[in-house]
């Protein structure tokens, strides 16, 4: 049988949000800063897990937090 007869069927993508494994980026909507992380979870998770983490300012746990309160700024969150 020869290749060019076999039908290929691609796998279907996988939206980012729902991929694991990623490094992502989150930037701030008010300056050059991003905060570029790791992780084996989903990038919607993590995400949701840093905004619960800049809405309760837990600036201990998150740089990101702390960025966001030290300099009154905020995170544009449509954009990592």
């Amino acid at each position: 049988m020869l290749l060019g007869s076999f039908k290929m069927r691609p796998k279907d993508m996988i939206q980012a949000c729902k991929q694991t494994g990623l490094v992502y980026s989150i930037p701030c909507k008010d300056c050059e800063t991003k905060y570029i992380g790791e992780t084996g979870r989903s990038l919607e998770t993590r995400q949701k897990e840093h905004q619960r983490s800049v809405r309760l300012a837990k600036t201990k746990d998150l740089t990101l937090a702390e960025h966001v309160y030290d300099n009154n700024h905020s995170i544009d969150w449509n954009n990592s």
